[in-house]
């Protein structure tokens, strides 16, 4: 199977419209979206491996029978069968968390039917998740935090099929296990984190960039850049930002332009965001190159001499 699993939804192309996506049987119910991923750019939090029993921690905080203090353990780093939902823990078989921080909102509810959203009477822009770590899916599944239209509609955790659909935003527990490749990052404290690629960086001519200057400056015209944290937001048509030029500095995940800004860039993608927002894919064999709303069927991949290395790029019949 293709690292990349792309879908063929017919979808909108304009900008700011609302977008309804169908999306395939094998990935669970049609998902809704915050507009916005969750950050993975948090430093990740200690724990235990996956299958450990939780840690004790080293400081003490209550008070036990006997007259001395009691040590609390740290957030568990799997719960299998259990989501996490504000303090409470929902029953993955028969109950989704509804959840919604600023609008104080956290209930464990009774899944919906197919296709039918369990948290929309709760309120606007509740949370929906069916899981919380990839130890709730089976098989290779992870838990992907998705959408199913562009227009504002609530994010949903759901089972899917890795990459998932809308960005790099695997759901895990701090500490606990990520799709191979991926590491756990989270705030201290947070209740949940983000799956990150640990070999995440970029080659940008002779340097390959990453960590704290993880983004390469390209200019085109010139053929040469510099890594940065990030290259601002002034227009130069022969700039360009970029934190990957394959689908390897991803992790699997589709490397791609998106819609226009300031500044030109391509970056990890969702496998289902690439045909209805890029225009440029990166590529490393014609299996990497999805057939696209606008520019039809891919027909090769081919070096590209913009990008350093002369990175292969997607061509297509529209081009």
């Amino acid at each position: 199977m293709s690292p990349l699993s792309w879908t063929r939804g017919v979808v909108l192309a304009g900008l700011g419209a609302v977008t309804c996506h169908a999306e395939p049987a094998s990935r669970g119910p049609v998902t809704q979206s915050a507009g916005a991923a969750p950050s993975a750019s948090s430093e990740p939090v200690p724990g235990v491996d996956a299958g450990a029993s939780p840690a004790v921690a080293s400081g003490p905080d209550a008070a036990a029978d006997g007259g001395e203090k009691r040590k609390l353990a740290p957030a568990p780093s799997s719960t299998p069968g259990t989501i996490a939902c504000e303090g409470k823990q929902c029953k993955l078989a028969t109950e989704v968390c509804c959840e919604s921080g600023p609008q104080g909102v956290a209930a464990c509810v009774p899944k919906p039917q197919k296709d039918q959203y369990a948290c929309e009477k709760l309120g606007e822009g509740v949370t929906e998740r069916h899981c919380d770590e990839k130890a709730d899916c089976p098989g290779t599944q992870s838990c992907c935090m998705t959408w199913g239209c562009s227009g504002g509609c609530p994010p949903v955790a759901v089972c899917s099929d890795v990459p998932c659909l809308h960005g790099q935003v695997e759901q895990c527990l701090p500490g606990g296990a990520c799709s191979p490749g991926f590491r756990c990052a989270a705030s201290a404290g947070a209740p949940r984190g983000t799956c990150v690629y640990e070999k995440a960086g970029v080659q940008c001519g002779k340097s390959r960039c990453s960590g704290d200057a993880p983004v390469c400056c390209w200019n085109a015209k010139q053929k040469k850049g510099q890594c940065a944290r990030d290259c601002g937001e002034e227009p130069d048509e022969d700039r360009w930002a970029l934190s990957c030029t394959t689908p390897d500095d991803c992790g699997g995940y589709p490397c791609a332009n998106a819609a226009v800004t300031p500044l030109q860039f391509a970056a990890c993608m969702g496998a289902y965001d690439v045909p209805d927002r890029s225009s440029i894919v990166f590529c490393r064999s014609l299996e990497d190159c999805p057939t696209m709303n606008m520019l039809g069927k891919p027909r090769a991949c081919l070096p590209n001499r913009l990008f350093p290395g002369n990175a292969k790029t997607c061509q297509f019949a529209g081009q």
